[in-house]
């Protein structure tokens, strides 16, 4: 009997090739998601080591001992702080954004892996009937072997 081959196969690994292309953009989003999360998290920080420091400047000018504050320091850190708000917002958003198209991805890659897992159950189908053919086959050799030898 002829060693098994399943037609399908190109097709079958076209199909994973597919799935690990959708499975890389989707590491990628997750990529992006954390990396926006990043600049909020460092974003955050510094605006809250900026406050600190006006609060400094601010409870040392009570105290007597530093030249305290400046309405232009408190200006720029206002602006600072506006622009913290604002640049918080977009980054919320951005990583929202993200988040859904990981969302989408992971939906897309489910499928993939759905056609792949498809083929794989078909190509374990004929793989299990030609076993069946070639123990079949190998059981009528055995038989017309020992039928030969008996008749002998």
């Amino acid at each position: 009997m002829k060693k098994f081959s399943f037609t399908l196969d190109r097709v079958l690994d076209w199909r994973r090739l597919q799935v690990r292309m959708e499975e890389v953009r989707l590491e990628q989003m997750h990529l992006l998601r954390r990396t926006l999360e990043m600049q909020r998290a460092e974003l955050a920080a510094e605006y809250v080591r900026s406050q600190s420091r006006i609060l400094d400047a601010v409870g040392d000018d009570a105290v007597g001992d530093a030249p305290g504050v400046t309405g232009g320091e408190l200006e720029t850190w206002d602006c600072f702080r506006q622009f913290a708000d604002a640049e918080g917002k977009r980054i919320e958003r951005a990583i929202a954004s993200a988040q859904e198209q990981a969302d989408r991805q992971i939906l897309v890659v489910t499928a993939k892996r759905r056609e792949v897992q498809l083929l794989e159950k078909l190509k374990d189908r004929r793989k299990e009937v030609w076993l069946q053919e070639l123990d079949k086959e190998t059981q009528q050799l055995a038989e017309e072997t020992y039928l030969a030898r008996w008749r002998k």
